[in-house]
């Protein structure tokens, strides 16, 4: 129960945060990221691997995103939190709700500013760039400035959604 709240508490503030100041505070994912690793420590010593492997698959599963471009070093600190207080499978199922909820928003987005068909276009091929990583990691395509809508997607905030949603299917 603690691990839910905890959670809880601190997507919900991340996602605050995200959606009015377009920031996800340290000062917010690594205590929280410290308290799942201790709380995991003082119920049995020998679960420490669910949170570990959880921070390692959840930074993970938002490596290539970021490094594209799409997304802040904040979103992935915040998906390697989800992943200490609920474990690796639990950050992946995340991931996928939270990138549903977010590429719906951003096409919204792109549709309201007429650019949804260059958008999407640009979109693919960063996505293809990433799939076949023609030119290796450093030289990932990246996403450009006239391509991404003028507004961003405040990804916190689908990350969010994804927990309060991966929660409620438990």
């Amino acid at each position: 129960m603690l691990p839910d709240i905890a959670l809880v508490l601190t997507v919900g503030i991340c996602a605050f945060t995200d959606l009015h100041k377009r920031k996800i505070y340290n000062l917010m994912v690594f205590p929280s990221l410290i308290t799942a690793i201790l709380w995991y420590l003082l119920q049995d010593p020998s679960l420490i691997k669910t949170p570990l492997v959880g921070v390692f698959v959840g930074a993970t599963l938002l490596m290539l995103p970021f490094m594209a471009g799409a997304i802040g070093a904040g979103d992935v600190k915040l998906l390697a939190v989800v992943g200490a207080w609920q474990g690796p499978l639990f950050a992946f199922q995340v991931l996928l709700v939270a990138t549903i909820a977010g590429g719906l928003w951003a096409l919204g987005i792109l549709w309201r500013e007429k650019r949804l068909l260059s958008g999407c276009k640009a979109i693919a091929n960063t996505f293809l760039g990433l799939v076949f990583l023609q030119h290796g990691l450093s030289k990932l395509p990246r996403l450009g400035t006239s391509v991404l809508p003028k507004q961003t997607v405040p990804y916190g905030v689908a990350i969010a959604a994804g927990v309060l949603v991966c929660l409620g299917w438990r």
